[in-house]
């Protein structure tokens, strides 16, 4: 609780540091690599200690833009082979980017780099024109960087630092090609019908913002895989209850609200009264603002673009 009175969730402090390593030049990152190593990350923990519930603060650049269907797929994915309750991913917004964590951090992982020169004895191997020597300098300057990151220490604990191999593939995810291809092409790949009922699925769990994308179990019982794989935290549900079962968006209630800018999550959850004027506000923004805002019809997910909106139509339909 602040000197204002109010109520906020303590923040999480910095846990577990996890790396990836892998070379741009045998296999570059992309929203499907990074959904696997997601995955990998979280199956490393028993089954007591994974989470119900996921929230991903990214930053704005393609590989985790919200705003790209190729990364509401991939993460889409990772929702449901997780068989998360929820799944948050949120973006800094413009210019917001010094607030990102993950740079903070990064700081610690060059230091630790400092005055080091990783294969030093290069010289040894025939790259030049050679795939396979270049792969295998690649392999030991990946070795040498996780030894080094193995023993380096962040918050108290030892980073936890992974190799992804040239000649190694993905086990989960391996169709980025195809996925990219089919959502350029459309109905004119040979694929897009078996990813549109993909699509449809996930699209029914899911509510899009700008910077926001909020995957969810549903409790309809015609959904196979909500059913087979029921809720396990009720209560969190029964929050998002008094929100439409969304996250609230940040609303400005300045004139309203203890004199301050935006209400806090907690305090909307709480107070009738408060959620009452912000209601009001919500359908006063959207009122105002029809042609920059416009949601689907069928669907929670809300345009930031035309060509949002000409794929979006693509595999919405109900």
């Amino acid at each position: 609780m602040d000197k204002l009175g109010r109520k906020f969730h303590e923040k999480p402090k910095a846990n577990q540091m996890n790396v990836f390593n892998r070379s741009f030049k045998f296999g570059n990152s992309n929203s499907e690599t990074h959904a696997s190593d997601l995955y990998k990350i979280i199956q490393s923990y028993s089954y007591q200690q994974r989470p119900k519930i996921l929230g991903l603060i990214c930053d704005n650049g393609p590989d985790f833009n919200p705003g790209s269907i190729l990364v509401f797929y991939s993460l889409g994915q990772l929702w449901k082979k997780q068989k998360l309750d929820q799944l948050i991913v949120c973006s800094y917004a413009p210019r917001s980017s010094k607030y990102n964590q993950i740079e903070i951090v990064w700081g610690t992982l060059s230091q630790a780099l400092a005055q080091l020169t990783l294969v030093s004895d290069y010289k040894k191997y025939d790259h030049k024109n050679n795939e396979n020597g270049l792969k295998a300098l690649f392999i030991q300057a990946q070795d040498e960087l996780k030894a080094i990151w193995d023993s380096t220490m962040y918050n108290g604990k030892l980073v936890r630092c992974n190799n992804v191999e040239p000649s190694s593939e993905e086990d989960l995810y391996q169709t980025y090609r195809e996925t990219k291809e089919v959502f350029k092409h459309g109905k004119n790949h040979s694929n897009h019908e078996a990813y549109k009922t993909e699509m449809k699925m996930l699209l029914a769990h899911c509510t899009k913002k700008a910077y926001c994308l909020h995957f969810t179990k549903c409790k309809t019982p015609e959904c196979s895989h909500c059913q087979e794989n029921p809720i396990q935290d009720m209560s969190a549900f029964e929050f998002l209850d008094k929100f439409e079962n969304q996250l609230p968006t940040p609303v400005l209630l300045k004139d309203y609200y203890l004199g301050q800018n935006y209400p806090s999550l907690m305090d909307l959850a709480s107070d009738e009264a408060l959620r009452g004027v912000y209601n009001q506000e919500i359908k006063k923004t959207v009122d105002n603002n029809k042609k920059e805002s416009k949601q689907c019809l069928k669907c929670n997910w809300y345009f930031e673009s035309k060509a949002d909106s000409q794929k979006h139509k693509r595999y919405c339909s109900k």
